[in-house]
């Protein structure tokens, strides 16, 4: 077999083209530390989300582009804006307050019918099984009472509104019977 001889002088192209691509990768990577970190008021908010340190790990991503496509809201625009960001506010409050009542309330039912049909199952068992009854936990028992703090809130709503609508109803009832 004979073995290729390298030429000395690609040896030292290649080692230069080695060096020369890792000092340009070091010089990219400085500057895209000192665009992402440069403009404050342009990324304040990837700061606060901790984007910046991900962006800065990320060398697909052409960041002055992407920065460059930041641009502040017209004010043609903003008023839309101002009404699909309520939008999204009021739909997330709606579904923490479903998820809040109804999930947490099921799981305490749940607890609670557990907790019967133990006590029934423990009363139907021999003295032999000696476990103590199941106990809620701290954290349980915080929760099932917020539960039960909004279950009144709400019964109370209701019945002040029922409240209001038979005192309607009775002084429309008393007006019609006047004018009659």
């Amino acid at each position: 077999m004979v073995e290729a001889v390298e030429d000395p002088a690609e040896g030292i192209s290649n080692r230069v083209k080695c060096i020369t691509m890792a000092g340009l990768e070091r010089v990219q990577k400085k500057q895209r530390q000192q665009t992402i970190a440069g403009d404050q008021s342009k990324e304040l908010w990837l700061r606060r989300v901790k984007w910046d340190r991900h962006l800065l790990s990320t060398v697909n991503i052409n960041q002055p582009a992407l920065l460059a496509s930041i641009q502040a809201v017209d004010s043609v625009h903003e008023w839309v804006l101002h009404v699909i960001c309520s939008s999204f506010h009021r739909l997330v409050e709606v579904a923490q307050q479903t998820a809040v009542r109804e999930i947490a309330m099921q799981a305490t039912l749940f607890e609670i019918n557990r907790k019967k049909a133990e006590k029934k199952a423990q009363s139907r068992s021999t003295a032999s099984d000696n476990r103590p009854a199941y106990r809620l936990t701290a954290g349980q028992e915080e929760a099932a009472l917020d539960v039960l703090v909004i279950a009144v809130k709400d019964l109370h709503k209701l019945q002040d509104q029922h409240n209001q609508e038979e005192t309607a109803s009775t002084a429309e009832a008393a007006k019609q019977e006047q004018i009659d």
